[in-house]
């Protein structure tokens, strides 16, 4: 019984100092193509996206009016599979989820809404800030693939979003469509923290 107790002490002694070494091995600011590092870890954090989206009217993939309207937003990824994105040509936030479809790849379904961007201040006097924005005029989403570089430091991206009129469940497959976009980031860097 004594042997087994100090057995029992000693596997947890070993394997306390090997979870203190895997958290102080963590905790440097490793590359994100470290040996022992999931791709969830890799990916997460911000990303600065700069690019331009077609309009895809029949929603068949192909785009129809080649517009290139640019985009530039921002995009935050978790460790655990969801994700945001911020557009300043949108008031309104992203949301959305993401699976690893390959070594270096992602798969990301969002929702968001689009709203009338003129300002609605209700303070008696207007003090300048928007208290909303105007009424909710659709509601979009948009599958965007990721394929990230070796470093975990660029991507390329393309998307696909479809729009509903405000009335429709976005994830109802018989719901109406407005319109189809088609897309591309030029640029999808990682914000780094400065070491």
């Amino acid at each position: 019984m004594i042997i087994g107790a100090l057995l029992l002490l000693a596997f947890v002694a070993v394997a306390q100092a090997q979870f203190a070494d895997r958290t102080a091995d963590l905790s440097r600011n490793r590359p994100a193509n470290s040996p022992g590092i999931g791709f969830g870890q890799r990916i997460a954090g911000t990303w600065l996206g700069n690019g331009s989206f077609d309009l895809d009217l029949d929603c068949d993939g192909v785009a129809d009016i080649p517009v290139a309207i640019p985009v530039l937003d921002v995009h935050t990824f978790d460790v655990g599979g969801s994700y945001s994105v911020v557009n300043p040509n949108n008031p309104n936030s992203i949301q959305g989820t993401w699976k690893q479809t390959g070594p270096r790849q992602l798969t990301g379904k969002s929702i968001g809404f689009g709203s009338d961007p003129n300002c609605v201040d209700t303070t008696d006097p207007p003090d300048g800030i928007c208290d909303s924005f105007g009424p909710l005029l659709s509601i979009f989403t948009i599958i965007t693939i990721v394929d990230f570089d070796e470093d975990y430091l660029n991507a390329t991206t393309h998307f696909a979003a479809t729009v509903y009129p405000p009335t429709e469940d976005p994830l109802d497959p018989d719901a109406i469509v407005n319109l189809c976009t088609l897309g591309s980031h030029t640029m999808f860097r990682k914000v780094a923290v400065p070491e």
